[in-house]
């Protein structure tokens, strides 16, 4: 609703504490299209006649880390992203409010991209998902590099699943545990049983599902 929207959105006076967001980055490209000649072929004609009518922002892990940011959170994220112009311009946005010198970019892996062209009203007439099946497995993130932050004085970690091997979740438990810092988890449904089996072994930790 209009109030929660602004809640989210307002400039916070006070920090409200830090979270270690882990998780998959995902490409969100938003094109407003017209749609007086109504058909597909415009709106492929809209991505190079009409730039500025594309907007390019962070789904999946960024999305929830800038999210975070906004209600007034210090956000780290940690994920593994690729070369391409349409991520770089995303991060650059990210960037302005999320601490991301953890994103690692890595040759040979591509960053999904979910591309959606909107009517005037931003009603979707199209989608179209960029992704591999297969990704070069992630080694990442680093235990050494992930215990700083944990220990810098960090509120919880939230792991953002959409199981596009942008992490390896056998390691975090283990980290998590060893600084006493809860673990939150946003997860699709097909996901689930999978998160609680690497999350079951904290007796005494809070565990969150929130998808």
């Amino acid at each position: 609703n209009n109030r929660a929207c602004r809640f989210m959105t307002s400039t916070p006076t006070t920090r409200r504490g830090k979270i270690v967001c882990i998780g998959d980055l995902i490409v969100d490209v938003w094109w407003r299209v017209d749609t007086a000649k109504r058909n597909i072929e415009h709106a492929a004609v809209a991505l190079t006649s009409n730039p500025d009518a594309c907007r390019i922002r962070a789904g999946g892990a960024g999305l929830f880390a800038n999210t975070a940011a906004l209600a007034g959170f210090d956000v780290t994220l940690f994920s593994v992203a690729d070369y391409a112009d349409t991520t770089d311009r995303m991060l650059s946005k990210l960037a302005k409010n999320v601490d991301i010198p953890h994103v690692q970019y890595i040759a040979g892996f591509h960053t999904p991209v979910k591309t959606r062209y909107i009517n005037e009203n931003g009603h979707i007439l199209v989608r179209h998902d960029s992704e591999r099946e297969t990704q070069p497995p992630p080694n990442f993130p680093g235990p050494q590099a992930l215990g700083k932050e944990l220990a810098d004085s960090t509120t919880c970690i939230v792991v953002s699943d959409y199981d596009k091997n942008c992490f390896c979740r056998t390691a975090l438990v283990e980290i998590a545990d060893a600084y006493s810092v809860p673990i939150f988890v946003d997860a699709k449904p097909k996901n689930l049983r999978r998160s609680e089996e690497h999350t079951s072994e904290l007796q005494s930790r809070q565990y969150l599902v929130c998808r």
